[in-house]
């Protein structure tokens, strides 16, 4: 305990001396977002990225990750406490008529089907027995300006990674490939790069070398942002 209270405040310390505090300030209220953490159960399947089209296989995943979303959003526990992924795809590729049958299932914990959580879940995949497959929600449809230039994104990433590193910060925490075509796409709503600490840090200097005030040069060998006069 007393080394993890010697880590914090070293951290604490380094935050203070870099005026970064407001940073992980802003992090922390965004991990606080309880709408981060909801997931609607009857969508929980779409987690496990099947690779499949089959109706009988989709029918039955969906009722296996439902119920294990449900299971675990009421005794508080992860996901895979209650079952591993591998086994809901195993369970949706054989689905067990029975407690014997789920018992043969190898992946499944020994016990599993005699337990109450075990004899629920068979319960759930009868009462769904004949049920349509699951359907993806309509996405909302997001309409580029343009299409990104090659070009702008290469320049857009090497001032990611110039930036990243002046700050001492993974360009990753900063920005992702999405955000960086859609700012060279001209896109910008909703983009994570030009918010709170993210914009002071990159998410201006994208604007600016976008807009022609920045540019990328060498300078013995090294690239460098140029501030570009009017």
């Amino acid at each position: 305990m007393t080394h993890l209270c010697v880590i914090y405040e070293k951290l604490s310390a380094e935050l203070a001396r870099t005026g970064r505090e407001s940073w992980v300030a802003e992090e922390i209220t965004a991990l606080k977002n309880e709408e981060l953490y909801a997931l609607d159960p009857t969508l929980a399947w779409k987690r496990l990225k099947p690779r499949t089209g089959n109706k009988r296989f989709l029918t039955a995943l969906a009722v296996v990750a439902e119920w294990r979303e449900r299971e675990a959003q009421t005794r508080d526990v992860p996901r895979n406490r209650v079952l591993k992924d591998e086994v809901l795809l195993e369970l949706a590729s054989n689905p067990p008529e029975d407690g014997d049958a789920l018992e043969r299932i190898r992946s499944v914990p020994k016990g599993f089907a005699s337990s109450k959580m075990g004899r629920s879940l068979i319960d759930a995949m009868a009462a769904a027995k004949g049920a349509p497959p699951p359907m993806f929600p309509d996405e909302p449809v997001r309409h580029r300006h343009r299409e990104p230039s090659p070009a702008a994104v290469d320049l857009l990433k090497t001032l990611l990674r110039l930036r990243a590193e002046a700050a001492r910060v993974a360009p990753r925490l900063i920005a992702n490939a999405e955000d960086i075509e859609r700012l060279a796409a001209g896109d910008d709503e909703g983009v994570a790069a030009l918010t709170g600490w993210r914009r002071d840090v990159f998410g201006n200097d994208a604007i600016a070398l976008r807009s022609g005030q920045l540019a990328i040069a060498l300078e013995n060998g090294n690239a460098v942002v140029v501030e570009l006069e009017d």
